[in-house]
């Protein structure tokens, strides 16, 4: 019943879930690229050779999105929350729980988060990919090193965008809890 009551509250307001999985994309997009040129440090050597340690700048640059990413989410979530006080007061005065609407969030909130992070990372990779073939253009430079799929680029991606959203689902139930409806 928790599943088919998000599933149905994500269809009534996806206007205002697509702009959210919209920045989530992007920003999951941006941070593969940024991880993947990271972590292809021979292709850097080779292209850029008189700057070695570029993947620091690459990485620096993460760490300011991570930091955007993280203010953007929970403002997001925090609107989305003020906005469906009365649906929530709505389900308690029928008899739910409010661990069940606790729970409800959290699937609503995981399951924008994951398809978010699968539609980004695909973005991400032709964004990688693009961005490369056109640095490569403009240096007038040719390589065969340069890799758009990278695994440990995937992982770091996979691993904070996970740990963000799960810390997501777990403050939006602490802010419900103490928010009066």
């Amino acid at each position: 019943m928790t599943w088919k009551l998000s599933f149905i509250s994500v269809k009534k307001r996806w206007q205002d879930y697509v702009v959210l999985l919209a920045g989530l994309v992007i920003s999951v997009a941006i941070f593969y690229l940024f991880q993947t040129m990271a972590f292809n440090s021979t292709f850097l050597a080779e292209v850029i050779p008189t700057l070695a340690d570029i993947g620091i700048i690459f990485q620096l640059g993460t760490v300011l999105l991570a930091m955007i990413t993280v203010v953007y989410i929970f403002y997001a979530n925090s609107f989305l929350l003020s906005m469906r006080k009365k649906e929530y007061g709505m389900y308690l005065m029928l008899g739910a729980k409010k661990t069940k609407i606790k729970q409800m969030m959290a699937i609503e909130t995981l399951v924008i988060g994951c398809v978010s992070l699968v539609i980004g990372l695909v973005i991400g990779m032709g964004l990688a990919q693009g961005m490369t073939q056109s640095l490569m253009a403009r240096l007038d430079v040719t390589s065969e090193l340069y890799q758009a799929f990278s695994p440990m680029a995937m992982s770091v991606t996979i691993l904070f965008f996970s740990i963000l959203f799960l810390f997501t689902a777990l403050l939006n139930g602490l802010k419900f809890s103490r928010t009066k409806l």
